[in-house]
């Protein structure tokens, strides 16, 4: 049965070099986070203030409308000593400005909401953002943790394996010496160590 890999092999320092490698990045990116959070939490008011804004211009349209309601009214009551002539062209006149802020009115109030959608939408995309921003950092850190293990382990497993074969020397044992893992580091030291081993071995 082939045995398990295990890249824990010293805790201490493959654990101590991550947690502090992983603790540094977690500071920059929680700066970052906070920066971007400040960001988007002063649009969010702002986007909110510009709605307040725009509901109460709407509702100064609809007072301006119905004044201008009230307006045609009263000059549609045009006196009766008023000669016929002079009676139309004033009502063409009247209706033709009339009808103008109508529309103008109406283009202006379509036009606030959609701002307000459109505000509404940056805020929910703001929203969006910072839960992303969120699970994209803590998703990262833990890649980052797994392949700083990973690097540790071709560091720390050779100087598992040269403690080990220190060790059975000491002992008066002969350690039966293995290569290292192509990926391996300290590849040039770990040689030079044998070698000494080997010295020390015939010395005895």
């Amino acid at each position: 049965m082939k045995r398990k890999r295990s890249y824990i092999i010293d805790k201490k320092f493959q654990y101590g070099k991550s947690i502090k490698v992983v603790g540094a990045v977690t500071i920059l990116l929680a700066f970052i986070i906070l920066a971007v959070g400040v960001i988007i939490s002063l649009n969010n008011h702002k986007t909110s203030k510009n709605n307040k804004l725009i509901m109460s211009n709407t509702e100064n349209i609809n007072r301006i409308l119905d004044l201008q309601q009230s307006i045609y009214m009263r000059f549609s009551m045009i006196p009766y000593g008023v000669d016929q002539q002079t009676y139309s062209r004033i009502a063409v006149e009247l209706t033709k400005d009339y009808n103008n802020s109508i529309k103008n009115l109406n283009a202006s109030s379509l036009a606030n909401e959609e701002i307000i959608k459109s505000n509404n939408n940056i805020i929910i995309v703001n929203t969006i953002l910072i839960i992303a921003i969120i699970v994209m950092t803590f998703s990262g850190l833990g890649i980052l943790f797994t392949m700083l293990i990973r690097h540790t382990h071709r560091i720390s497993g050779p100087i598992y394996l040269m403690t080990m074969y220190g060790n059975e020397i000491l002992n008066g044992k002969k350690p039966n010496m293995r290569k290292l893992r192509d990926k391996d580091e300290f590849g040039e030291f770990y040689e030079i160590y044998k070698k000494i081993c080997a010295k020390a071995m015939k010395n005895k």
